[in-house]
């Protein structure tokens, strides 16, 4: 029994020595299979978690990219959309024998009116703009410029003629709400 014992234990201690032997599952979890951009020149990350090498395809020349040291994203460098339609592009991440494809859709450029009124006022309220995604510049004619916002409006230090200049993307209508001391309206798109 004793010798029973002994080799008992020695077998315990030559298994319990022996390497275990782990075989780690490959993994790639991407967050999101698309992307919907405006038509702007911008970059995006791409989060995801793997235990493999990565890898990254893209077809499209106005996607660059390049995976993060962390290893934890794609980082992808977007060209401006100077075209007339949205474009779509696809970009495979591979880790191991996996992979994931993310669409990146790129909007284009929304049309540009811009909007002149000559005024003598001493006060201009920017019109109301119709439309989606609206943004711009204002030139108030007075040596003052800002980026459009809900709301804003402009005081003067004399009520000589002053021509206020709105240049707004994604407008399609505006409405003046306060005619005032306005010489003239002048739209162009």
């Amino acid at each position: 029994m004793r010798r029973f014992l002994s080799i008992l234990s020695a077998l315990f201690i030559f298994v319990g020595c022996q390497e275990a032997s782990v075989e780690v599952k490959p993994e790639l979890v991407v967050d999101s299979s698309e992307y919907r951009l405006d038509y702007r020149a911008q970059e995006v990350a791409i989060p995801l978690r793997t235990n493999q090498t990565l890898e990254v395809e893209v077809v499209a020349n106005w996607i660059h990219h390049s995976i993060a040291d962390s290893g934890d994203c794609v980082e992808l460098f977007i060209s401006e959309n100077v075209g007339t339609e949205t474009r779509s592009a696809e970009v495979v991440i591979k880790a191991g024998d996996l992979s994931h494809t993310v669409t990146i859709y790129q909007g284009i450029k929304p049309e540009t009116m811009q909007l002149t009124i000559g005024h003598t006022s001493l006060s201009l309220d920017s019109p109301t703009w119709g439309g989606s995604d609206i943004r711009g510049v204002v030139d108030w004619g007075d040596g003052t410029t800002e980026e459009y916002s809900e709301g804003i409006s402009h005081d003067y230090a004399d009520g000589e003629l002053h021509c206020a200049q709105f240049t707004m993307e994604g407008a399609t209508s505006f409405r003046i709400e306060r005619v005032g001391e306005i010489e003239s309206v002048t739209i162009s798109l």
